[in-house]
């Protein structure tokens, strides 16, 4: 990727100027028009109120025209969420409003809607030893075989002040996440590079106790279509089909599950305790 705007809630990647040609998404300033309606396979344009316009283009290009008084970080924001999310939308993927880390040889995804949980869960488990796979959205591909993958996302977490100082990661704590919330990006402790099989979808919950409740196949369709990331582009695009043949195939080959837990953070340990004990059965 190159960019000509910062991009803090991305991890660094390798030089480009020892990878020439590597790169296959350009992030550029332009002068655009007010929002049109486009074909939106190779052209997504919308405007993000007292921001900026925005236009993704074949799946390999994101313009944007600030508004005035725009701040390079809340563009920032936008460009690597909704801008990346249309990006892989144009591409064809299949997109998971959901966080993930690598548990034993596998990825564990959960999804949920903002303020589910899903970032802190998913850096609690970082810093209970796993690795940091994907932040807010995941990207689910299919290998040769039909085994369901997912693949890192390079981006940071996304943690309110509560769940950094729960975590003790105050010392990898980074600039805010939007100028107007007291939500910063967090470097994970442990990452991993490589794309990973899909071990388990969890759909959040918040209730008085953790448990874990398994879910059938056609539950599976219903958590991946509501949980899509931006359910909206997936209508527009005309993407439902492949959403319902990812749920089918994820299903016979994932486990997928309702975890109802507590948000406190005196709970978490348990949390992950059943969470790991859950995975390990057969």
């Amino acid at each position: 990727m190159v960019s000509d705007l910062p991009m803090p809630g991305l991890l660094p990647g390798p030089s480009l100027d020892d990878h020439p040609g590597a790169a296959d998404v350009t992030i550029a300033r332009a002068v655009l028009p007010p929002a049109a309606m486009a074909n939106v396979h190779h052209e997504l344009n919308f405007e993000i109120a007292d921001l900026m316009r925005m236009s993704m283009r074949h799946g390999t290009t994101m313009l944007y025209d600030p508004l005035p008084d725009a701040l390079a970080d809340d563009m920032a924001l936008y460009l690597g969420g909704t801008g990346f999310g249309a990006l892989l939308h144009q591409r064809g993927m299949v997109l998971l409003h959901a966080s993930a880390v690598r548990i034993g040889d596998a990825a564990v995804l959960f999804c949920g809607p903002s303020g589910a949980g899903k970032s802190t869960l998913a850096a609690a488990l970082v810093e209970a030893g796993h690795d940091h796979v994907a932040d807010d959205f995941c990207a689910i591909s299919f290998a040769a075989d039909g085994t369901p993958m997912v693949a890192p996302d390079g981006r940071r977490h996304k943690l309110w002040d509560s769940a950094i100082d729960g975590l003790a990661a105050l010392d990898r704590r980074g600039g805010a996440v939007r100028s107007d919330m007291a939500k910063y990006y967090v470097d994970p402790r442990r990452t991993v590079a490589t794309p990973l099989p899909i071990a388990a979808i969890f759909e959040l919950a918040v209730g008085d106790a953790v448990e874990i409740a398994p879910l059938g196949g056609l539950e599976l369709v219903r958590v991946m279509r509501e949980h899509a990331y931006r359910p909206n582009l997936v209508s527009l695009m005309g993407q439902h089909r492949p959403y319902f043949e990812a749920a089918t195939i994820i299903a016979k080959n994932s486990k997928a599950a309702k975890l109802i837990r507590p948000l406190q953070f005196d709970m978490v340990a348990t949390t992950i305790s059943t969470l790991e004990g859950y995975l390990d059965q057969q």
